[in-house]
Formats: structure tokens, sequence, C-alpha cells
């Protein structure tokens, strides 16, 4: 006898496979997903503090225009890119900063405070050193904007 084909049961049997291979490979390719955009916001968020914290010492430094305020500026995410602190992606009105986990959400109107805490501290052999910590914070009340708690967490 000449076959040509499948029967019913082997074909059900590929489609059970294939079935069950799919319950286990997606769940684990969402949650993959999943952290490869937290990891990419919190690149982002240590991004935006370091951008912060060179835009500050450029301004004390007098090399950008800006106002200091009982050791705060104020500024907002946008102006970072475009004055070159931050990378985002250009478009016609400028720097865009999204969120990698929404990519619709634009960070760029996002208003931070950028403040310099000078503390004097000892090394193990006594020795007096000046520590500058910069804090960043959250400085509007726009919900899509990172919180306050997201620049602290991040080291």
């Amino acid at each position: 006898m000449n076959r040509r084909g499948f029967t019913l049961i082997e074909l059900l049997a590929v489609i059970v496979i294939v079935g069950l291979l799919a319950v286990i490979i997606v769940p684990n390719f969402l949650l993959t997903s999943d952290k490869v955009g937290e990891s990419s916001y919190n690149i982002l968020i240590k991004s935006i503090k370091t951008g912060a914290e060179s835009y500050y010492q450029e301004c004390e430094y007098g090399n950008i225009p800006c106002q200091i305020t009982n050791n705060q500026i104020k500024a907002n995410i946008g102006t970072l890119a475009e004055l070159g602190f931050l990378s985002g992606k250009q478009v016609s009105s400028g720097i865009k900063v999204v969120d990698p986990r929404d990519k619709e959400n634009d960070l760029s109107s996002c208003q931070i405070i950028i403040d310099k805490k000078v503390s004097k501290v000892k090394d193990n052999n006594g020795i007096e050193n000046t520590k500058v910590t910069y804090i960043i914070s959250k400085n509007d009340d726009n919900k899509t904007c990172p919180s306050s708690d997201d620049y602290q967490n991040i080291k």
C-alpha cells in the first residue's frame, strides 16, 4: 500500500507539540521583553542624572546661561538633550527623548530640579575633603515623567 500524506493522529500530535512549545516559549519571550524595556529605562535615568550633573557644572562655570538659586537649577529633559548632555531622537521641533518602555511617551518636557549638596568628609587618614553630591528630582505633576524615586534608586 502506497501512503501519500499524514494520518489525522500524526497531524494532531504535531499540533499538540507545537502548541506546548508555544505555551512555554511565548511567556518567556514576553518576560524577557519587559526586562529589556526596564533595563533600557534604568540606563536612560542614569543618563539623565549624568547629563544633569554636567549641565549644572557647565552653568556653574558660566559656560551656559542659567540661573542657580540656593544651589538648585530647574531644567527640563529636552533642554539637556538640546544642549548635548543627553541623547535623543532628532525631530522637526528639536530633540525628542522617549521612554524606552513606551515609545509614545515623550519625556522632553519633563521638568527636573538639580540640587547640589556640598559637605565636608574625613577620610581614613583624618584628611578633610569636600564631597559634592547632585540630587535630581521631579519638578512637575506629569504622571508620565520619571519620578523622584526613579532618580534616587539608580546608582
